[in-house]
């Protein structure tokens, strides 16, 4: 970021769009033609929301020059957006674990969502806790 301070505000700016341009066909499926029912839409929507909100977050932050709260919204946007890989990992190992059971592939797929993305952010949150502390300034004595 320090080095390449206008590459960093360009392909930021360029996320943003292509943020939004990615999550609002995943708001249409999700909500509108969803393969996991109600608790597809749910998920979606809340999922789909968070990602938004931290972004539209990080922005403001960012246009407020708190550069300490931008990186921390960001950190939930890259969770969020992470998340979706997560998702898949999470689904396969339902497949395996618990198909056998009798668990259908819908049910299995909407625990895969709310799985792949609590994991990531709270993946996230746990590491905005622990460097927070590092990057504030030491008290004086």
């Amino acid at each position: 970021r320090g080095r390449y301070l206008r590459f960093h505000r360009w392909s930021g700016r360029l996320l943003v769009v292509t943020a939004f341009a990615a999550v609002l066909p995943g708001f249409y499926f999700g909500l509108l033609m969803p393969y996991g029912g109600v608790g597809e839409s749910v998920v979606i929507a809340l999922g789909g929301g968070i990602f938004l909100a931290a972004l539209g977050k990080a922005v403001l932050s960012i246009r407020r020059h708190d550069v300490a709260r931008h990186r921390e919204w960001m950190i939930r946007a890259f969770a969020m957006a992470l998340g979706i890989s997560t998702i898949r990992l999470a689904v396969g190992i339902l497949d395996l674990a618990l198909t056998p059971s009798g668990f259908a592939q819908r049910e299995l797929f909407v625990a895969a969502l709310w799985i792949g993305w609590g994991l990531t952010l709270g993946a996230a949150e746990m590491w905005i806790q622990r460097t927070r502390a590092r990057l504030a300034p030491m008290p004086s004595a």
